[in-house]
C-alpha cells in the first residue's frame, strides 16, 4: 500500500504497512469506550441471525432480549426485540478504510477534524414541551395523544442520556492509531514537475509518461487530491 502527501514544496510518497492485528484491538476499543450507544426496541418477524447481520457484529450489542407476541398468518411468528447497540465512531471508520486498504484516510487521522462525539440521533429534551401539556386544566382528544407521545419520547431520551453518560471523544485515539501505521519514504516528486505535468495536459490531453511511475500504486483519491486525472 502506498500514500502521497505534500510537504512544503514536494510530493512524497510512502510504502505504507500495518500492525493489523493491534488496529483491531484500538477499532474494538475505541467503538467499546467512544462509540453512541442506541437502545433499540421494535416488533419484528425477523429472527436473531438477521439483527446480527444489521449490526455487523454480535459483540457490539448488549442487554439483548426477545419475547414471542403472536402468530401472523401473513409474516409468521412475531417478537418484540430490544437491545442496545454500540455504534461506530469516525475513527474507527477510518481503521475499517485503511484495514481495507484505503491509505488515503491517513490524512485525516494524521489531522483529525472531529473533537467531540459523534451522535447519530440527534435527540430534543422534550421535557419542556411535555410540562406545558401537564400544566393545562383539560386536554382535547389531540393534546392527550400527544402528552402520551411525548411522555414515550421523555422515557427514550432519558435512557439515551443514561447509556451515553459516561461515552466520550475517540480524539485521544488519533496518536495511538498512527502508532500502528509505518510509513517508509520511496520517492519525492516537486510541486512545481506536477504543475508542469497538469499544463502540458491541458494543453495536449495527453499523460506525461515519466510521471507515470510516481503514483503507481496509490489511492485514486490521492491522485485526484493533487488534482491529477484518472487516467494518470
Amino acid at each position: 500500500m502506498y500514500y502521497i502527501e505534500q510537504i512544503d514544496d514536494e510530493y512524497v510518497k510512502y510504502v505504507v504497512s500495518l500492525d493489523e492485528e493491534k488496529l483491531k484491538e484500538l477499532r474494538d476499543e475505541i467503538i467499546r469506550n467512544c462509540g453512541e450507544i442506541i437502545h433499540y426496541c421494535y416488533l419484528s418477524p425477523s429472527r436473531l441471525e438477521s439483527i446480527v447481520r444489521q449490526n455487523n457484529e454480535l459483540k457490539y450489542i448488549e442487554n439483548f432480549r426477545t419475547k414471542y407476541v403472536r402468530y401472523s398468518n401473513k409474516h409468521g411468528e412475531i417478537y418484540v426485540y430490544s437491545y442496545d447497540a454500540y455504534d461506530n465512531t469516525r475513527l474507527s471508520e477510518l481503521i475499517d478504510s485503511l484495514l481495507g486498504g484505503d491509505s488515503s484516510v491517513i490524512s485525516e487521522i494524521k489531522n483529525p477534524v472531529f473533537k467531540r462525539m459523534r451522535k447519530t440521533l440527534k435527540l430534543r429534551n422534550p421535557k419542556k414541551r411535555l410540562n406545558v401539556l401537564l400544566s393545562k386544566e383539560e386536554l382535547s382528544e389531540k393534546e392527550m395523544c400527544k402528552l402520551e407521545e411525548l411522555k414515550q419520547k421523555l422515557k427514550f431520551y432519558n435512557k439515551y442520556q443514561k447509556l451515553n453518560k459516561e461515552r466520550k471523544s475517540d480524539i485521544e485515539y488519533y496518536p495511538l492509531v498512527l502508532t500502528c501505521i509505518n510509513m517508509i519514504e520511496i520517492e519525492r516528486i516537486s510541486v512545481a514537475k506536477i504543475i508542469e505535468w497538469q499544463t502540458l495536459v491541458q494543453q495536449t490531453n495527453n499523460t506525461l509518461e515519466e510521471l507515470k511511475p510516481f503514483f503507481i500504486g496509490t489511492n485514486q483519491e490521492d491522485i485526484l487530491s493533487l488534482g491529477l486525472k484518472k487516467e494518470l
